[in-house]
C-alpha cells in the first residue's frame, strides 16, 4: 500500500476499482473469491503489482475483506455495485471517506484543493519528506481529483451528533444533513447509533434525549449540594 507520511492511500482511483470489482462479480458470481481466481477474471497476473495494488486499493475502499489469500466482498461493496443510484452514491461517498488522506483535504479544503494547499497539507499535516512532497502532490492530486465528487455528496449526509457543551448536551441537526430515506442519527456512549427515519425512532430517539437530560440534571443537582 502506498504511504505519504503518516497515511496510506489507494494507487487507483475509487470508479477504477469499482469497474474492476464488477468485473469479478460478474465472471465469479460468488461473495468470496480466492485471490488468484479474482486475478484470472480480470486477466491480470495472479502475482504482478498492479493486481496487488487494486486488491490493496479495493481493501482500503472497503469494497472488499482481504484475508488468507481471499477476496471478501463487503456490504458497502455490494451497495454500490448492486444498490439504487441514490444508496449507489452514497456509498461511494462512505468508501472514499474510509481513506483518511482523502477524508482530511477535504475537510480542511474541500474538494476543489489546489496544488499549493496540498503541498502544504502534506508537509505540515501527514509529515511528508520535503524531497518527496511534489511527485506525491502530483499523485495524491490526482487520485483525489477523481474521488472528491464523491465526498461532496457524503458531506449532504452528515450525522445528527450529541455534542458537549458546558453543563448540558445538545443536539444538532443542520438542514443539509437530512438524506431522503433517513433523517440523521443520534449519537450517544450510553445507547450507541440510532437511526432516525420515521415517528417510531423519532420517538425512541426523544426518549433517549429526555433520559440524558435527566441525568445530567440529577448530576448538576448533586453538585450543588
Amino acid at each position: 500500500m502506498p504511504k505519504a507520511g503518516r497515511y496510506d492511500y489507494p494507487a487507483n482511483d475509487l470508479e477504477y476499482c469499482i469497474e474492476k470489482l464488477r468485473k469479478i462479480i460478474e465472471v465469479c458470481k460468488a461473495d468470496t473469491i480466492k485471490r488468484e481466481v479474482a486475478a484470472d477474471a480480470l486477466g491480470m497476473a495472479i502475482r504482478g503489482g498492479a493486481t496487488s495494488s487494486l486488491f490493496a486499493s479495493m481493501a482500503i475502499y472497503g469494497l472488499v475483506e482481504t484475508h488468507e489469500g481471499e477476496l471478501r466482498i463487503t456490504e458497502l461493496g455490494k451497495s454500490i455495485i448492486f444498490g439504487e443510484p441514490d444508496e449507489v452514491e452514497r456509498a461511494k461517498g462512505e468508501s472514499v471517506r474510509k481513506v483518511a488522506l482523502f477524508a482530511d483535504i477535504f475537510d480542511q479544503y474541500g474538494a476543489n484543493v489546489t496544488e499549493e494547499q496540498l503541498r502544504i497539507f502534506l508537509r505540515q499535516k501527514a509529515y511528508v519528506d520535503v524531497a518527496k512532497v511534489q511527485s506525491l502532490t502530483n499523485i495524491i492530486g490526482n487520485i483525489f481529483k477523481k474521488v472528491a465528487i464523491h465526498l461532496k455528496s457524503a458531506e449532504v449526509a452528515k450525522p445528527v451528533e450529541v455534542a458537549p457543551t458546558v453543563g448540558r448536551r445538545e443536539i444538532t441537526m443542520p438542514e443539509e444533513a437530512i438524506p431522503k430515506e433517513v433523517l440523521g442519527e443520534l449519537r450517544t456512549t450510553d445507547y450507541g447509533v440510532l437511526k432516525i427515519k420515521d415517528i417510531l425512532s423519532a420517538d425512541l430517539a426523544m426518549k433517549i434525549i429526555e433520559g440524558l437530560k435527566a441525568k445530567l440534571q440529577a448530576k448538576a443537582e448533586e453538585k450543588g449540594r
